[in-house]
């Protein structure tokens, strides 16, 4: 029997998740019980890990047994990040010359080529995201911390350069972000919930409000 590399990655996930791994106890999470809920929105289960980010969290491990009645994990509104989804494929179906999901039913873009494709990278498709989400006022409907966290784990995740930092995030809609070198390495997010926060080695602070990859981000006390 062959197995892909999809179902081996699944098989390690539902093995042991990161939730068994850092608190030592099984997770509450079924996900059986989120499907229906993902499918009647047009998504499936493979958007639960992106789902689990939008609300803060690592992976889908973290998430409750079944969708919350009223939609939200804290301050993050599913059914937002759902509808930004389904808009974002949207735009990327017909950036990529595949108009079958397009409600005009009709090529918007008549100079290409007809059965003519383009390639797009991870990285590409992710940028795209990110700006119909800022497009769509995401940024603005999330609460402003979890929106860094989610995007600073989505540049910790396509492996951007500390550097870039601050251009990938001015693109993501976070204004007046800089990147200094004195008097340690940083990046620091100007009126985030009122405060100014800061992106800098883990090894550089001590009890980070959140670490991704080996960055902390927190508050400037």
């Amino acid at each position: 029997m062959r197995i892909s590399k999809r179902h081996l990655r699944r098989i390690i996930k539902e093995a042991l998740t990161s939730y068994e791994s850092e608190i030592g106890a099984p997770s509450e999470f079924v996900e059986a019980n989120w499907v229906p809920w993902l499918e009647e929105r047009g998504l499936t289960a493979d958007d639960l890990d992106d789902l689990a980010h939008h609300a803060g969290a690592p992976d889908r491990s973290w998430l409750e047994a079944r969708p919350p009645s009223d939609g939200m994990i804290g301050p993050a509104d599913l059914e937002l990040w759902a509808k930004d989804q389904t808009a974002a494929r949207e735009i990327l179906s017909t950036r990529a010359g595949d108009y079958s999901s397009s409600p005009y039913g009709k090529k918007v873009n008549e100079g290409a080529r007809r059965g003519s494709k383009v390639k797009i990278t991870k990285r590409q498709l992710k940028r795209i995201i990110r700006e119909q989400m800022a497009a769509t006022s995401y940024q603005g409907n999330l609460d402003p911390e979890i929106a860094l966290v989610n995007t600073v784990r989505d540049l910790v995740g396509n492996n951007v350069m500390f550097f870039d930092f601050k251009n990938e995030l001015l693109a993501a809609g976070f204004d007046g972000t800089e990147v200094t070198t004195e008097p340690i390495s940083m990046v620091t997010v100007p009126d985030i919930n009122g405060k100014m926060f800061v992106i800098t080695s883990k090894r550089n602070v001590e009890g980070p409000d959140h670490v991704v990859g080996s960055y902390a981000i927190g508050p400037l006390e």
